[in-house]
Parts: structure tokens; sequence; C-alpha cells
């Protein structure tokens, strides 16, 4: 490759990770949280910490009542429900129904007790939701917040290929770490350690995330291309046309035993439920069921709503190639293929990418400030350097301290996720302005994450002070995904703190301060 385009891919691999580094940097942290989802929602809301006994009770009767109260004399349109399981130890129901008359649609979603059926009040979406869909939407309804997701991939995959294509003498930078040199060699070094050793990573998270993102642009434009505009009929080619409603009705048949004999095919208990064309003679209940060790998140064990005959056992929602390869983009993302030292590791190599989008930002910065590179005023590039240190540690201070927003609020259910929104933004947004008094990035970056650090540390007492529920139980071994997130907050706490305590407090080239 010639110097004048090694030149031009130099400056393309520049422009993006400032442009958009502060993005990436949010989205691909705000993606660590996001994979252990299940694991907050449990910690969450004390009534959610229940004891399985040794057979839940049967659902049929509650979702009967249910519709029979709620949802009596409107077209059920889809019903879904989590099946009780260590991980979330309680039936969660959520029914979509229309009313024929009005063509108004109602969403219930309801929890029991699997012991006894007794239902569990609705706490309102909390924390744990408003991270992953930050992560996965910006909390942007709709196709406009997955497509900025999306192309925020997209920047990210750009980055990496640009970032491979300059580096001439990777295997000599793969182990190249000066330390006891400048700043900036520092960061530099650190930058392309992490990142070429990260690569496989980053590339693998920056294509997934930007087709996941992407997606609800994709399908209309395939539709338009290729169907006419026909949604419908891509999904007819991928899997086949939908099974009609005969319109006779008919009789369901008990969950419990159908589950059973899922368990007995598949060798797991199956940990969800989807049902489809309820009430009527061809409808069908889909058991899923995880499938660890191959890149698939779900597999499919369905048989007759009516009779409970077997139907089929399927791995992905269609035949064919196509959808085993859509089906496994989301557990190859989101590590859902594996067991939690899978994620763990999704979690290492993600905070690794963080440090080289903040470290690639720094030294742009420091070039400009401190060389003989920037075009701007040096006022200018301060308030830049400001404003990034406020953006990724503040997005870091923010997530620590939302566990405790979340267990102190005190809110209606239908309010909460707003409320948890507000709080988000205001403690960002107040970080963001430390940095800008404070004037010093340096002292600025240790003290926000010495005070993230505090929060993390701090997650245990907060859940055994303000849940309410007694520390005997609250640790009970049944319940190791709650006193797990506690374990990994004092953890990631002392190890920030350690971090914190070795970060300079001002700029020093070499061993001397500057």
């Amino acid at each position: 490759m010639n110097r004048d385009r090694l030149k031009r891919l130099y400056h393309l691999h520049s422009l993006i990770g400032i442009a958009f580094g502060w993005m990436v940097f949010v989205v691909v942290f705000s993606g660590i949280p996001a994979l252990f989802y299940e694991e907050m929602k449990t910690w969450e809301d004390p009534a959610n910490r229940i004891v399985l006994q040794q057979e839940p009770i049967e659902l049929l009767p509650l979702l009967e009542n249910l519709i029979e109260e709620e949802a009596k004399g409107k077209e059920i349109e889809s019903i879904f429900s989590l099946l009780p399981t260590a991980m979330h130890p309680f039936y969660e129901l959520r029914l979509r129904a229309e009313d024929p008359q009005t063509g108004d649609h109602i969403e219930l979603v309801r929890k029991w007790n699997p012991n006894d059926g007794m239902p569990i009040a609705e706490r309102g979406e909390g924390f744990s939701t408003w991270l992953t869909d930050f992560h996965r939407n910006f909390m942007i309804e709709g196709t406009v917040g997955r497509a900025l997701v999306g192309l925020v991939g997209v920047f990210l995959l750009i980055s990496v290929v640009t970032g491979v294509l300059t580096h001439r003498k990777m295997i000599a930078e793969m182990f190249t770490w000066r330390l006891d040199r400048s700043v900036r060699l520092k960061w530099q070094d650190t930058h392309k350690i992490l990142g070429l050793w990260g690569l496989p990573y980053a590339a693998m998270i920056a294509f997934t995330g930007a087709f996941l993102g992407l997606l609800v642009i994709m399908l209309p434009a395939t539709a338009l291309l290729v169907f006419n505009g026909d949604r419908e009929a891509i999904g007819d080619a991928l899997s086949g046309p939908p099974v009609v409603e005969t319109g006779v009705m008919s009789e369901m048949h008990l969950f419990n035993p159908l589950r059973e004999r899922a368990a007995e095919a598949v060798g797991r208990m199956p940990e969800r439920l989807t049902i489809q064309r309820w009430g009527d003679e061809s409808a069908h209940y889909v058991f899923l069921y995880k499938i660890e060790g191959h890149l698939l998140r779900y597999g499919s064990y369905v048989v007759s709503g009516s009779s409970g005959d077997f139907i089929e056992n399927r791995l992905t929602q269609g035949p064919g190639a196509a959808w085993r390869v859509v089906s496994s983009i989301t557990p190859l993302h989101y590590a859902t293929y594996g067991g939690i030292w899978l994620k763990v590791l999704y979690a290492v190599l993600a905070v690794g990418l963080c440090v080289v989008i903040a470290t690639g930002s720094m030294m742009w910065l420091e070039r400009r400030l401190h060389g003989n590179e920037g075009r701007w005023s040096n006022t200018t590039y301060r308030i830049l350097g400001h404003l990034t240190t406020g953006i990724m540690t503040g997005v870091i201070l923010t997530s620590a301290a939302l566990f405790h927003v979340d267990t102190v609020i005190s809110v209606d259910p239908e309010n909460r996720l707003f409320w948890i929104g507000v709080s988000y933004f205001s403690i960002w947004i107040l970080a963001i302005g430390y940095t800008l008094l404070r004037r010093n990035d340096y002292r600025a970056c240790r003290e926000i994450l010495a005070a993230s650090a505090l929060f993390l540390v701090a997650i245990p007492l907060s859940n055994a002070v303000f849940k309410g529920a007694a520390v005997s139980h609250v640790y009970a071994p049944e319940h190791a995904f709650v006193w797990g997130v506690d374990l990994a907050g004092i953890v990631l706490g002392i190890l920030m703190i350690v971090v914190t305590f070795y970060l300079p407090r001002k700029r020093m080239v070499g061993m001397k301060s500057a």
C-alpha cells in the first residue's frame, strides 16, 4: 500500500474516532450491563425472589381467568409467558389483544407466584430495562433508535478495518508496551495492544450490532425492492405461509404436562412459551428452550394447543440457511450461546474496547494540544477534552448509580421507567458539567471513576438495606443470581479503585511533571 493511501486511511480512522467516538463508547459500554439483563432483572425486584417448589401450579386457569376478566370479546393477537426457572422464578405473561369494534389494542402484563398462583404486584420496568434498551435503541422507540445504534456499529466496523490497514507491523505492536515512556506513548501502545488483541471481538460486535440495528431498515428496503413493499411476503419466503385459523373453537390443553414432555424430548426444561391462535382448533404451543454450545438462542418444541399432539422440534424459527444465519446473530452479539463465564469474557473484552476508544480520543487531543497538528484554538481542544472525559466517565458513573436510584425511587409502576431515565441523564449531565468546571481532565477522570467505584461496592449494602428482605433470604442458595450481582459489584468496585489509584493526577511527560 502506497504512502498517500495509508495516510488517507489513517485520517479516516482518526476522523471516525473523534467524530463518533463518544457514541461508539456509549453503545459499547452500555452493552456490558445488557449482557446481564436477566440477572439484574431478578436482583432489582425482591418480589421476584421466590424459592421454587418441585412442581409449579398450572398456568392455564390463570390465563383463562385473565382473558375472561380483562380481554373478553377481544381478538387475542399474541400470548407470551416466561416459565418459572432459577433465573426468573415466577410466571410473567404478556397478552396483546384487539377490540374488533374500535380497533384499539391492549397489552396486559401479569406476574404470578408459581407456588400458589398469587399475583405479584407490578413494580414497573426498572434500571435493567433502561440500560438494556438504551444499548439497543437509545430509548428512542421505532425505527430511528435501532437504526442509529446500527450506524454506530457501522462506524465501529469502519474504524476496525481502517485501524488494521494502517498497522503495518502488527506482530511487533502486539507485544510492545512501553510503560516507562511518555504518557502519549503509553496511550499509543495501550491503544494498539488492546485493539489488536481484541480485534476479533471488536469486528464481531461491530458487524452483529450493525446488522441488528439496520435490520429495521433492510427489511422494508428488501420488501420494497423484491416484494413490491409487502413485508409479510419476506416472512412467507423465509418460513412459508402462516397457518390460517380454522374458525373452530376448542378448549386449550394444560401447559405443565406438555412442558414436561418437551423437557424429556429435548433434555432441558423450556423457559418460555408462545401461544399462537389462542382458542382455535389450530392453536400451537411453542415451548422455547436454551441451546448452549450452539450459535442459537432458543430451540422450539411445538405441540398442538387443542390436542397436545407433537408437531415439530426445530432449532430456528423457520427452515433453511437464511433463518439459521439470522438466528445466530443475536446470540453471537449477546453471548447467550454459552454460560455465565462467556458473558464475563464478553464484558472484559468490551472494557478493553472502551479503553481503545478512550485512548484513541486522548491521543488525538494530545497531538493537537501539545503537538503541531491543531487547526483550532487550544481552548476549543480543551473543551473537547473536558466533554470527552465527562461523556465517557459519566456513562460509567450513571450506570453504577442507577442500581441505587432504582432501589430508593418510589413512583407509580407506569412512570418508573420515565423517572429512571430522568435520573440517568441528570447524573450524566452533572458528570459532564463537573469535568467542564474542574478543568483538569486527569483529576476529573480519577474522581468520577472513584465515585463509580463507591457506587459499585455499595450495591450489596443497597440490596440488604432497601430491598426489604432478610439477609438470610436475600443470600439464600436459591438466589445465586441475586448475590452474584452483589459480588460482581464488590469485585468491579475494588478493581476500579485500584485502577483509579494508578491514574495520573496531571499530564506527565516521561517520568516528570509537565
